[in-house]
């Protein structure tokens, strides 16, 4: 992976852009302040945005929405005035895992966004999260088999969303609780997930509406 500066953020089309202004390289960072590996999903309206933050200060972007100012935009001020970043050291815009064999995960970051055509209720099952988080928009994802398969999945402590599902199948939703942008119209709201330095347990939390809890980890054979 390659080091990018935050004056840039790959769009889809292989472009880079972003209209701000940055802060010296020496700025503090998230990771380093607290101690805590954070993740933040940036809610690019459906798209995907997720930054992840590590104890040491590395930081890793992992998609960039699509190819408007709003989402660079977005991703900016979470990176640079929630986070703390001056650049993001590593970029990437698809993840494969064609070897790899993932077991019971703490958490599921819910896949296209929560559409029909992926998370099927075995592959959620066996993967038995404790919490998911799900980056929708406002009326896209949150499809009824996405739900049905995490609420029947077992051990499922908490379903976070980006948006609230305003399409007229609103029983397709988490509680407004675990929701970051309850308005179609919306400000942006993010979600962040803290893990704390000893690894046993990781606070999630949106900002905007004060919302905070902890989930103990699960228990490594």
């Amino acid at each position: 992976m390659k080091s990018y500066s935050l004056r840039h953020a790959v769009i889809k089309a292989g472009m880079m852009i972003l209209t701000a202004v940055l802060t010296p390289e020496g700025s503090a960072r998230a990771g380093v302040k607290d101690g805590l590996l954070d993740i933040y999903w940036v809610d690019v309206e459906g798209g995907g945005a997720t930054l992840i933050v590590t104890p040491a200060g590395e930081s890793v972007l992992i998609d960039t929405g699509s190819a408007f100012e709003r989402d660079a935009g977005r991703i900016f001020k979470v990176a640079t005035e929630v986070a703390g970043l001056a650049r993001i050291d590593h970029l990437e815009t698809a993840l494969v895992c064609p070897v790899n064999r993932v077991g019971e995960v703490d958490v599921y970051q819910v896949n296209h966004h929560g559409l029909d055509v992926s998370n099927n209720p075995v592959f959620v099952h066996a993967l038995a999260p404790r919490i998911s988080v799900m980056n929708n928009g406002a009326r896209k994802g949150t499809a009824a088999s996405t739900l049905a398969a995490l609420r029947t999945s077992p051990g499922l402590a908490a379903m976070y969303q980006l948006h609230k599902n305003v399409r007229d199948d609103v029983e397709n939703n988490t509680t407004d609780e675990l929701i970051a942008n309850l308005a179609e119209k919306c400000a942006g709201n993010f979600i962040k997930l803290a893990v704390a330095p000893d690894g046993r347990s990781y606070t999630v939390t949106i900002p905007a509406s004060g919302h905070a809890k902890t989930y103990r980890t699960r228990k490594i054979p």
